[in-house]
């Protein structure tokens, strides 16, 4: 674990065909795609649900890291339920549970939350405390996402079932689509996922993302298999942010 959030973008394939993905980010040498944005990586991904075993599903940009004080403040208010930033949490939620799990989802030293949390106030911090453990519901209400499925989902990707958190909706936009984002200094990441014999056909960009051990993951999926499980992980894809 470091101070700093590495970026890292994982793709767990749900469908038992291949699935196009595609990370864009300013600066990059690809072609652009959908957005304008030019490519900096592109993938066919065979089924993997919980993760490709030689890291075929992984882009890790190079030397790209965020100060994880920018992160802070957005998971502070989603666990009091202001942004939509969920973290599981069980009650009663007490600060060293924040602590410990905060650094395990982030993948950041525990010493760099204690600092953030002695210097919140006692009122905010109670605040959050009270709140923390219905963030996950709250977040997924507000993204039109039903919970129970989410948390199926995230047990079908192995995730650690007491360290994910899931970043959705306009908070997913705002924070890691858009270039004038904190978290990505200026430009904005986009995500898609692409389906068919050409790699365009079916085109979504991502909307939403689970959070776990530092790492930015997205489901995708084509058709096929459990349909609310389908349904639920096309909710984190959409033709646009207009749509």
């Amino acid at each position: 674990m470091g101070k700093q959030f590495e970026w890292q973008f994982h793709f767990r394939n749900f469908n038992e065909n291949e699935m196009h993905v595609r990370v864009h980010h300013a600066g990059c040498a690809k072609d652009p795609w959908h957005d304008g944005r030019p490519a900096c990586w592109e993938k066919d991904i065979p089924y993997c649900p919980q993760g490709s075993n030689n890291g075929e599903a992984v882009y890790v940009p190079s030397a790209w890291v965020t100060n994880f004080g920018d992160w802070w403040s957005i998971i502070k208010d989603g666990l009091k339920l202001i942004k939509d930033l969920g973290v599981v949490f069980f009650p009663p939620v007490k600060s060293g549970d924040v602590i410990d799990v905060i650094s395990d989802v982030f993948a950041i030293e525990k010493d760099i939350i204690t600092a953030l949390i002695d210097d919140m106030s006692e009122e905010e911090l109670n605040e959050m405390l009270e709140t923390a453990h219905d963030s996950i519901d709250n977040t997924c209400k507000n993204s039109g996402m039903n919970p129970t499925i989410i948390r199926q989902i995230a047990e079908d990707m192995n995730l650690d079932p007491s360290n994910w958190a899931i970043l959705a909706g306009s908070d997913y936009k705002r924070y890691i689509h858009n270039n004038e984002s904190p978290l990505v200094n200026n430009h904005g990441w986009s995500n898609f996922r692409g389906w068919g014999q050409k790699t365009k056909d079916d085109l979504k960009i991502a909307t939403a993302c689970f959070i776990e051990k530092g790492h930015i993951i997205f489901p995708v999926h084509g058709g096929g298999g459990d349909s609310d499980v389908y349904n639920e992980i096309m909710k984190f894809w959409n033709e646009d942010f207009n749509g």
